[in-house]
């Protein structure tokens, strides 16, 4: 059992600890009750002498000896290449700016970046958002090509509207490419017979359904016929069992942190292709998704053999317990390893090093307001329909399932009565724009909060245009070029999900508003850093619109912890963090009344 918390109050000890049923009966079985008992404020209150037996009980742990618990590290990754390959001629990367880019030539980090790539099997890049990793692994690639070490490059995009940015890169350097679209429509022969240096495609499953390969234009016209027996006896191949054909291939998977599964479909296709490439890079601006355990993935993808067992990388860096809902995480270990381990499987790069003429990007600025009354009575419904007939039995399933629909409910009531709006919420957002100069990029997480924004901010007067995933790339590419150049559409509404990664244009803003804190902080770090880029010329400013709940606090300052572990990796230093408790969020939902009155987390 865990002691996490004794505080001295007093001549006794305030204990707060995990335990199960069988746990309670050994400790009053072997600590008189003198020296122990319940309190009021929910946790155990022991003497000095009731803590020593406490704490001499079997099994039983303080927080600090598990974080401190010594584990031995056994991964034991190759040295990084350092410094700059001279045997590369960067002056062939070199492009000329035109009237609206800038002249492309590497950096000295990109240098370093390259001559990685060029001399490790695997490698990562973990540059910050506009730091270049497109170019730098097409400028590594091409030199891998031209020295006849791979003869392709496949690039995997993990989001689709990062495809833009790989084509705007390789047409500027002029390399030839195709883009594969996937996987529904295409056939995996496009990639067999491709003979272009760069193959762009979004990742692909590697399911038991195979396309087939057509031989002729004659067996393609005889698609459907009925009386068309060859057709059965055609062979067939998946997209992943092409590309493994394929000879001297390198794979690079873009955007690594948006997939969070390693169990998933994708990555087992992406990790197939990955094993059987002679070189691996992958590319992404958070390596660190939101906690160290989502470090597993990208490790993986780049040393596939080494990172193969996930309870080993878990026994390692994680603190774990048992709880309701299976084995929970309640803190980390061996931070300073992991750090290690990080830099030499990718090159990290901050902007704060390397961009130091970029300017600078104020300090978070909270905008609150009132829950609206219609959320009230909407999470009352919810409560009383999903929640507490019977408080103890429900799964996990279900409390997820209560939370997001809390959200959604404080966030846009649209969804559940298109009658009602959260009008506070859009009265705190048009407010903001009132007071801001320039042009302003507003992220949510839902996309019918994007129609509710739209609409509200239309009726009054804000030009705007909206984006999200229901368009196609030409409509989402016409309403960028519409908020870029009309200087009367002064703000852009997107979904974190669909513009937070892999879209560069919309730099020309700078102001950005976290609509609300459904997410985790490696999304809102990309979103953020499609504004404060290489690039950007104006100081940009962050706005977080945030209820007046005990709900939308908790969203709030779950992010921000976040963030907070993820800049302790960079350091090294040990950090505790505070697991998405879903027992928390029915407590706080449990008295609807009191839950959205301003309530300390």
């Amino acid at each position: 059992m865990l002691l996490r918390n004794i505080q001295k109050e007093g001549d006794r000890y305030l204990v707060q600890m995990s335990y199960d049923k069988d746990f309670i009966e050994r400790m009053k079985a072997s600590i008189p009750w003198r020296e122990r008992h319940w309190t009021d404020k929910g946790v155990w209150s022991f003497s000095e002498k009731g803590l020593s037996m406490l704490k001499n009980l079997p099994g039983v742990y303080t927080y600090e000896e598990r974080l401190n618990e010594n584990i031995e590290v056994a991964y034991n990754l190759p040295e990084p290449y350092q410094g700059v390959d001279s045997s590369i001629d960067f002056e062939k990367f070199r492009r000329p700016a035109t009237e609206i880019l800038p002249e492309l030539y590497p950096y000295n980090f990109q240098k370093e970046g390259i001559s990685r790539i060029v001399n490790m099997p695997a490698q990562g890049l973990y540059f910050a958002c506009g730091l270049g990793k497109t170019y730098t692994s097409i400028c590594a690639a091409k030199e891998l090509i031209d020295r006849g070490i791979i003869k392709q490059c496949l690039i995997v995009s993990i989001v689709s509207i990062a495809i833009k940015s790989w084509t705007d890169t390789l047409d500027r350097m002029g390399y030839t490419y195709e883009v594969i679209s996937g996987p529904k429509k295409f056939r995996p022969t496009y990639l067999k017979f491709s003979e272009a240096d760069f193959i762009i495609t979004l990742i692909t499953s590697c399911d038991d359904s195979k396309q087939t390969i057509y031989k002729s234009l004659d067996d393609i016209k005889n698609v459907g016929r009925k009386n068309v027996l060859a057709h059965k006896k055609k062979a067939k191949k998946s997209f992943v069992d092409i590309a493994l054909e394929k000879e001297k291939l390198m794979v690079i998977a873009d955007e690594l942190h948006k997939l969070s599964n390693v169990a998933s479909s994708q990555f087992k296709s992406l990790l197939k292709i990955r094993k059987h490439c002679v070189r691996g890079t992958g590319l992404t601006g958070t390596v660190i998704k939101s906690t160290p355990d989502k470090c597993l993935l990208p490790l993986r993808f780049e040393y596939p053999e080494e990172f193969s067992r996930k309870w080993e990388f878990d026994r390692t860096f994680l603190v774990q317990e048992q709880g309701r809902f299976g084995l929970e995480t309640i803190g980390y270990r061996n931070l300073d390893k992991l750090k290690e381990i990080l830099h030499k499987a990718g090159m990290p790069a901050l902007k704060k090093d390397y961009l130091r003429d970029l300017p600078s990007l104020l300090p978070p600025k909270i905008v609150r307001c009132e829950t609206d009354a219609c959320s009230l009575g909407l999470v009352d419904l919810i409560r009383n329909q999903e929640l507490l007939g019977d408080f103890q039995g429900l799964d996990y399933t279900k409390v997820k399932d209560l939370y997001i629909r809390t959200h959604q409910a404080l966030v846009c009531p649209s969804l559940f009565s298109k009658e009602v709006r959260a009008i506070n919420r859009l009265e705190a957002v048009k407010d903001t724009l009132e007071s801001l100069d320039g042009k302003t990029v507003i992220f949510t997480t839902l996309k019918p909060a994007i129609l509710e924004l739209h609409r509200y901010l239309t009726e009054s007067g804000v030009g705007c245009t909206c984006c999200s995933g229901d368009q196609s790339q030409e409509e989402i590419d016409r309403r960028v070029s519409k908020f870029v150049n009309d200087e009367n559409c002064d703000v852009l509404i997107a979904t974190i999900q669909k513009m937070g990664t892999g879209f560069d244009d919309i730099k020309i803003a700078q102001n950005v508003i976290i609509y609300d804190f459904n997410t985790n902080a490696a999304d809102l770090i990309q979103a953020i850093g499609r504004l404060h880029r290489n690039g950007q010329k104006n100081i940009v400013s962050q706005i977080y619109i945030l209820q007046d709940n005990a709900v939308s606090e908790y969203q709030y300052n779950k992010v921000m912890k976040q963030k907070e572990l993820m800049e302790s990796v960079e350091d090294g230093s040990s950090f505790t963090e505070d697991k998405m408790d879903l027992r928390k969020i029915l407590s706080l939902v449990k008295d609807s009344k009191n839950f959205l009155r301003k309530k300390e987390i």
